[in-house]
């Protein structure tokens, strides 16, 4: 996404075939954000784009200091010129859509976006911002601008070290670029599986790409030597791209080992084309690749927003016809940027060929976006655009238990005894209870801290985000296994608890699968040695040796039936149809959940008459005959597609009587009118 140019012996020459190359790099990524299965691994456009940068930049900087021409100041002025004005028209249009669309908090995250992306650091705001409870997508129109934080990282840094090692080490240029391009790329290896977050956004785990580039500038291969090293080169380079755009999805491991395909596919048709010559870079040299990849860097800034502001408002997924839409005005919208702001700015028209003024309005651009993102984030969205009614379904998105952070865990932390105590019920009576879970049990916290008050009883909650309580079964995506045997260890160790209760998100494990609109991979569990195993059978071997070995220490056991799923925002469908754009009916129908939930009442059926374990059913009071609500008196009962609000579980906190009362209610699996 940077100047057309290259180093070569006479000075800078333009080569067609990285614009077309460009062209190769942005239209998978478009076609991918827009949900066009075939093109599932077109997010690797962005590293085939990371390599020419690499290899553009450096190409540059070393050409005007062969000339004695290069200056920092002069450099950061070329970037500026490129990257700001169309970056910042983009956000400005943002913000005004997301003002128009956006619930308070998904407008205080887009405020957070622009400010972050302002200060070239919105790789750092998405990782931290990324696990288990990260923000959809569609809630997040600048996710695509953590690729523009890490180059514009790279470039603050690496300028100043290509001067310092062209005036004290020219003779090591290829030894330093490749030294730390390796080093790099161990970052990238060592963490992409346990730390997939920092791996992703971050540039230590991510710079290598930008130096492959780089190598091939410094002169670490000579240009090919014949015709035919140019187009087995171009060729391989091609397969390379076209096997990760292809072959990869979504759910591909990533970046690891698997970013060397679109990395190396790069740079050897960078490399091919030093000759001039071979099949693909004539292919990419003609004049519709070319002018793609002219407007590649302002069709990359517009297609995101347009595409997540188009499935924001289109519960259950923008249509065909939506996303063709806005795609296409993706492409008009590139064009007019290419023709009205990047080139004149970039080409010094008018006050832009100042100096002093180009610098001045992006200091004032800075600190204008970047105070607009803070004030967002202090005023919460600015709640007072919108009416009561719609501020009372938004104010639903955050309204979770104060202490969610400390209390559910969403690392793999093993030593329970380093936990904070999540105590809940009568204050200073002795713990007596236990309640251990998932996020979904999580959300009933405030319900058993109310029924346990009522009974003058105590109780505590130990919880992973994603792991269900069972013992011998791992989940894909963590240690749920390890933690899970922990936990128990410590519930049996605790002789003053003498009962413990068991929630979690069973319909997930026992179907494996998402619910409905949810995004997400299917769920595969194998047996803590490694082998797979069938969901229903791990579900039931899992619980019931987490049961085996509760009963076996003398404790009393129960469970709480499943939360009904929706599998699309409630909050955010609410607030849609009161801003008068119709969507989807969303609540599940009786049968539906019944579907769902059909092994998890046989198998609690089962536990009963095996063990003795006794059910509460939070459906019974969500659901009636015909659905199950989203809903009540006007204010939405889940925080997203799955989660209870706090006042949802507070008002449904009579069910849970009869665990403390140690009394024994009826199993009536099947939804009915509470």
């Amino acid at each position: 996404m940077n100047q057309p140019h290259k180093i070569a012996p006479k000075g800078i020459v333009y080569r067609p075939d990285i614009d077309g190359l460009r062209a190769v790099a942005i239209v998978p990524v478009v076609l991918f954000h827009a949900g066009f299965a075939l093109w599932g691994g077109g997010f690797v456009g962005v590293d085939v784009f990371f390599v020419i940068s690499g290899y553009l930049i450096a190409s540059f900087i070393l050409a005007e200091i062969h000339s004695g021409k290069f200056s920092v100041g002069n450099f950061y002025l070329r970037r500026i010129r490129r990257i700001f004005p169309a970056l910042f028209t983009m956000m400005a249009a943002s913000a005004a859509i997301g003002l128009l669309l956006l619930t308070p908090h998904a407008f205080r995250r887009l405020g957070e976006s622009i400010a972050a992306t302002a200060l070239f650091s919105s790789n750092f705001l998405f990782w931290f911002q990324s696990g288990y409870f990260a923000t959809p997508l569609e809630e997040r129109p600048l996710l695509h601008t953590w690729s523009l934080g890490v180059e514009e990282q790279f470039y603050l840094a690496f300028p100043i070290f290509l001067m310092l090692l062209c005036r004290f080490f020219p003779t090591r240029l290829v030894v330093a670029t490749l030294t730390l391009c390796v080093v790099s790329f161990g970052i990238n290896v060592l963490t992409f599986k346990t730390h997939s977050s920092f791996a992703f956004f971050l540039a230590p785990s991510r710079i290598w790409e930008l130096f492959i580039g780089v190598l091939l500038a410094v002169g670490a291969l000579a240009p090919p030597r014949s015709s035919q090293w140019s187009e087995a080169a171009g060729l391989m380079g091609a397969v390379l791209i076209g096997y990760a755009i292809f072959g990869f999805s979504q759910f591909t491991a990533f970046p690891g080992f698997a970013a060397l395909a679109p990395t190396l596919g790069a740079a050897l048709i960078i490399w091919a084309g030093m000759s001039g010559k071979g099949s693909v870079t004539r292919l990419l040299s003609r004049p519709a690749a070319v002018l793609v990849g002219k407007i590649s860097y302002s069709l990359y800034l517009w297609h995101f927003p347009l595409l997540g502001f188009a499935a924001y408002v289109s519960i259950g997924g923008a249509s065909l016809s939506m996303r063709l839409t806005m795609i296409a005005l993706s492409v008009i919208l590139a064009f007019a940027s290419w023709i009205y702001i990047e080139r004149p700015v970039r080409e010094g028209h008018g006050i832009f060929g100042q100096r002093e003024v180009v610098f001045g309005l992006a200091t004032a651009a800075i600190a204008l976006f970047g105070g607009f993102g803070v004030i967002t984030h202090f005023a919460n969205g600015f709640p007072g655009r919108i009416d009561e009614a719609s501020r009372q379904i938004a104010a639903a998105e955050r309204d979770i238990n104060p202490d969610r952070g400390s209390c559910l865990q969403l690392d793999a932390e093993i030593d329970i005894a380093k936990r904070p105590p999540c105590a809940f019920g009568a204050s200073g009576a002795p713990i007596e209870f236990a309640l251990w879970g998932d996020s979904h049990a999580e959300s009933l916290r405030a319900a058993f801290d109310i029924a346990a008050k009522k009974a003058g009883r105590a109780g505590i909650f130990f919880g992973n985000a994603g792991c269900i309580p069972e013992l011998g079964i791992k989940r894909d995506n963590g240690n749920c296994d390890r933690v899970n045997e922990a936990i128990v260890a410590r519930l049996v160790s605790l002789s003053s608890i003498h009962t413990v209760i068991l929630a979690g998100r069973w319909g997930l494990w026992a179907e494996g699968a998402p619910y409905k609109g949810e995004a997400g991979p299917p769920i595969l569990l194998t047996l803590s040695s490694g082998a797979p195993i069938d969901s229903h059978a791990g579900l039931s071997a899992g619980l019931q040796a987490a049961i085996v070995k509760l009963k076996a220490a003398g404790k009393r056991v129960w469970m709480v039936g499943p939360i009904p799923e929706i599998g699309y925002d409630v909050p955010r469908t609410l607030y849609l149809d009161l801003l008068g754009i119709p969507q989807i009916e969303i609540r599940p129908s009786a049968r539906e959940f019944n579907e769902r939930q059909s092994f998890v009442f046989a198998l609690s059926a089962r536990l009963r008459k095996d063990y003795g374990v006794e059910t509460v059913w939070p459906h019974q009071y969500l659901c009636d005959a015909d659905f199950c609500e989203i809903q009540k008196d006007g204010r939405p009962l889940y925080i997203d597609d799955q989660h209870l609000t706090r006042a949802a579980a507070i008002s449904m906190a009579p069910i849970f009587d009869p665990i403390f009362a140690n009394r024994v209610v009826p199993d009536h699996p099947m939804a009915q009118t509470p």
